[in-house]
């Protein structure tokens, strides 16, 4: 199963990047080079149900995570 989604990534500088992704909001900003942190904000609520040996997702969106990352760049576009 998967999520449609919508949205725009705008860079208003080399550093800044700001991802209007409906709906997982992603504000990136670069350090330097070689570190990247990030804040953002996702859907949560999802549960698995087993009815009759079958699994079963079922979504709801009752709640919102919001995150905060950081990335390192070991290789050109190789980002851990």
């Amino acid at each position: 199963m998967g999520y449609p989604y919508l949205g725009v990534n705008w860079l208003p500088t080399p550093r800044w990047s700001i991802a209007l992704m409906i709906p997982w909001p992603t504000i990136s900003y670069a350090v330097s080079d070689r570190w990247l942190v990030q804040l953002a904000v996702g859907p949560g609520g999802s549960s698995w149900v087993q009815r009759d040996g079958d699994f079963e997702s079922t979504q709801s969106l009752s709640s919102w995570n919001m995150t905060v990352g950081a990335g390192y760049r070991c290789y050109e576009k190789l980002w851990l």
